[in-house]
């Protein structure tokens, strides 16, 4: 829970409109002042990844998953969604479960989280609390390792590395100073490449590739698609011709063609034009799987009767789906159970008559508003997490450690703010206390 954005800059991410200062680099200092750490990223974890975790989360019963999309980019979003629906449609099958969603899933790329931002990954302590969560170093996208660097000459470096590299991929690492810096290929002849600046590479040096030009060109001109496929039945009912059409939702529609019909001189010829337009679905939703022809004797169908049967009948079939279209309803039944508190701090998040109404019908006695009224959060908490920082530097007590540094510790940003750390061993938690706000002048 974190109003850390809204103390410091007015930026609520309650509305959305997070600032991030938990990406900020920020000192670690002591009670007595001492600097423990300076100018890191200390509240920046690394991204939750779970897709491999996907059986476990179907079976505890988890129907939605949520990808975090704010202020990534198209590629980002293509990229992670196609990786996520490609790792779960085998365990639904699996599993024996459905999408909710109708259609499968087209792509002309194969995904993969690697290539577009990530700043490593993390579970969160799913299972426990063994692997450190914090990307501390920076908070930017540092990429996959490509490798070493052997040797440096004046114009281009030779690297130790299997990973073939690119013209126009994007490179970074950390200098002497451990500062993140970057550079752009621009030749590459074998494992030497001609990197656009030399700055800062060192023999030694430890590459990353932040841009894969080749893979992101490739997902940008991509098309994928989501496809709702059905099977067509071609059959003579009496003097007319029957078209049925089954979706695999198993919604079925039937197209009817009035005769006479001519029958066939080329058998074969007529019935493979009949297969092919059949078969044609351009740019609907809907692709073809199978057609079976059932006709004794097979008939001569000009082209565009075929095709005009087809798309009377598809039209058919989109409107019988838009009528069998699911429809949720859901009606909160009143009530005055009591709330589990009788007393809300600005944290409870109320800002308007209604919220406010809400918690009164439910018996909590004192509301206090909440912070985007106006609130001083000087001396407050501003976040609550698990992740924890001296577990991130080792100097956890559960974990049998301890720091010679005496307590509270504290962060200070660039701007001059500083807030306090508390600690809740006992359920494993980390508390964020605003202690002293630097005014911005206007």
């Amino acid at each position: 829970q974190c109003t850390m954005s809204y103390a410091i800059g007015g930026r609520s991410a309650n509305r959305g409109q997070c600032a991030q200062p938990c990406r900020k680099s920020y000192s670690l200092v002591d009670a007595e002042g001492t600097v423990l750490e300076e100018d890191r990223h200390l509240l920046s974890i690394r991204d939750l990844n779970l897709s491999d975790n996907r059986g476990e989360l179907l079976d505890a019963g988890i129907t939605s998953f949520k990808i975090e999309g704010r202020l990534k980019d198209e590629t980002y979003v293509s990229n992670i969604v196609a990786h996520y629906r490609s790792r779960l449609e085998p365990w639904l099958k699996e599993k024996g479960l459905s999408k909710s969603s109708s259609g499968t899933c087209r792509y002309d790329f194969v995904p993969d989280p690697d290539k577009t931002f990530n700043r490593g990954y993390s579970h969160y302590f799913l299972h426990d609390r063994k692997e450190s969560l914090g990307a501390i170093d920076t908070p930017k996208m540092v990429g996959e390792r490509i490798g070493k660097v052997l040797s440096v000459g004046k114009k281009g470096i030779t690297l130790e590395t299997k990973i073939p590299l690119h013209s126009g991929d994007g490179l970074c690492f950390f200098d002497r100073n451990h500062q993140l810096c970057g550079t752009f290929v621009n030749e590459v002849h074998g494992n030497t490449l001609l990197p656009a600046k030399m700055e800062g590479i060192e023999k030694g040096t430890v590459l990353f590739r932040n841009h894969d030009h080749e893979f992101l060109t490739r997902l940008e001109k991509s098309r994928s698609d989501r496809k709702i496929s059905f099977s067509f039945t071609l059959e003579e009912i009496g003097e007319n011709l029957r078209l049925t059409a089954m979706d695999e939702d198993g919604v079925t529609v039937f197209g009817t063609l009035s005769g006479p019909f001519a029958k066939a001189d080329k058998v074969e010829k007529a019935l493979a034009t009949i297969q092919n337009q059949l078969q044609k679905t351009g740019d609907t939703e809907f692709i073809c799987s199978t057609v079976t022809i059932d006709l004794d004797p097979v008939y001569f169908l000009p082209l565009s009767t075929i095709n005009e049967f087809r798309r009377s009948t598809l039209e058919q079939l989109r409107a019988a789906r838009h009528a069998q279209r699911p429809v949720w309803s859901f009606m909160m039944e009143r009530n005055e159970e009591p709330y589990p508190v009788l007393d809300l701090s600005f944290l409870g998040n109320v800002l308007n008559r209604y919220a406010e109404a809400f918690y009164r019908r439910h018996g909590v006695n004192t509301i206090e508003p909440a912070a985007e009224s106006g609130l001083s959060l000087v001396g407050r908490k501003v976040m609550t997490t698990k992740y924890c920082i001296k577990d991130q530097l080792q100097v956890c007590p559960k974990m049998g450690k301890t720091s010679r540094h005496p307590e509270p510790l504290s962060l200070i940003d660039s701007e001059g703010n500083r807030f306090e750390l508390r600690f809740e061993c006992a359920r494993c938690e980390m508390e964020i206390y605003l202690t002293e706000k630097k005014e911005t002048p206007v």
